[in-house]
């Protein structure tokens, strides 16, 4: 039996183009799209791939037909036969996808049948409707929420569409599944508008928040132009030996260390803040100190208590206390930012995290619940996200905004 090679389709640079081309910003797509601005930025410059599902959040997000990013063949009547079947794979993702329902117009029902290579990881996602997953061949991990299932040749799962979810294949054969959902993925937009709830209307007034964030920007634009142009028309010559380095900026979504996760943010984030503890320059397999300058590991309670280091500072001279680092943890939690997932895996929620990290003469003592060892928690602690703020770090750019409005 002879069945074609899938069709491989890139969508990054589409959705860029599109997004533009109706004036939106990184973070008001995501706001439309329930897809977080810094996965989104990675998408565009194809360092990472979407899942259908969530390609096709985006695309009614842009007014879209996911055939836009997707064109595949209609099929002309119920059945699909297995040699001709419409198959393809986005971007360079190895995930395989296969249609199997066809359109009508009262449809309620998507159907595919996804082979998912071995080491495969998708993103987290959440969207209207209810998923079904039937495996034909091989294993697959899925995490729902806080929980985590096996399933194997046979099994079945059905579950509510809205629950962060995501999948995996960490074992050494490719699987097979049969995905059926009420996500309108291959339906015509004018009945998945209809039938989604809480879409923003493209060029819907930006909100008192958004508002400021612009004029923030806009300040800053004024300074960088206008700085240099006050030193006159004199210009330092290049020193010899040294290598200039010119870099696009326009990937910057956020320099908050919670939410920035694009390539030159993290590397601003990289350099502005702290973490409590950080991996060896030099053996990037050993943590070493950090903000913290030792901790100890109680295994048995789920508990690591750490010892801040004397005389830290942030930039404003303001002294580094343990419940900055307290208020830096639970903000990603309270605010549900865009890591809050990872740290909920913890057992950390909006109304525990304050038990869960709690502050003491110098000492942090953070508690966790859950299967894994204080290894994980030690290296999430060491990853991007953890970078401390004051709690005063939010004032000066709130007080910015408003001298603009109002000064």
């Amino acid at each position: 039996m002879n069945i074609a090679a899938p069709q491989t389709f890139a969508v990054g640079g589409l959705i860029r183009e599109q997004r533009r081309r109706m004036k939106l910003t990184l973070t008001q797509l995501g706001e439309r799209s329930g897809v977080s601005a810094g996965y989104l930025s990675q998408v565009e410059r194809e360092n990472a791939v979407p899942s259908l599902a969530t390609l096709g959040q985006i695309a009614l997000a842009l007014g879209l037909e996911i055939e836009h990013f997707v064109s595949v063949p209609k099929a002309t009547n119920a059945i699909t036969r297995q040699n001709n079947r419409a198959r393809f794979h986005i971007g360079d993702s190895s995930v395989v996808y296969e249609k199997l329902a066809v359109e009508h117009p009262a449809n309620d029902l998507s159907s595919l049948i996804l082979t998912i290579p071995p080491g495969y990881e998708s993103e987290v996602a959440s969207h209207e409707g209810e998923e079904i997953i039937y495996m034909l061949e091989g294993q697959i991990e899925q995490t729902i929420a806080d929980a985590r299932y096996v399933l194997g040749v046979g099994d079945s799962l059905h579950f509510r569409g809205g629950l962060p979810h995501s999948w995996s294949n960490p074992f050494d054969k490719a699987a097979k599944i049969v995905w059926t959902g009420t996500l309108t993925l291959f339906r015509e937009l004018s009945m998945a508008k209809k039938n989604k709830p809480g879409l923003h209307r493209v060029g819907a007034k930006p909100n008192k928040e958004e508002t400021e964030v612009k004029i923030l920007k806009s300040l800053m634009m004024a300074a960088a132009f206008t700085l240099p142009m006050a030193a006159g028309a004199a210009q330092a010559a290049t020193p010899e030996n040294a290598l200039v380095v010119a870099q696009n900026i326009d990937d910057i979504v956020a320099i908050d260390p919670a939410q920035a996760y694009e390539f030159t943010s993290g590397e601003l984030v990289t350099n502005i803040y702290d973490r409590m503890v950080q991996y060896d320059a030099e053996d990037p397999t050993v943590l070493a100190a950090g903000l913290a300058e030792s901790w100890e590991i109680d295994a048995e309670n789920k508990t690591i208590v750490f010892q801040l280091r004397d005389g830290a500072v942030f930039h404003s001279g303001n002294p580094v206390r343990a419940e900055d680092v307290a208020f830096s943890l639970g903000r990603v939690i309270k605010l549900n930012l865009t890591p809050a997932f990872i740290l909920a895996q913890l057992g950390w929620t909006a109304e525990n995290v304050d038990e869960m990290v709690t502050t003491g003469d110098g000492t942090v003592t953070i508690k966790y619940d859950g299967d894994f060892s204080p290894a994980f928690v030690m290296n999430v602690l060491a990853a991007r996200l953890r970078q401390l703020s004051t709690k005063s770090w939010l004032w000066p750019m709130k007080l910015m905004a408003t001298w603009a409005m109002h000064g």
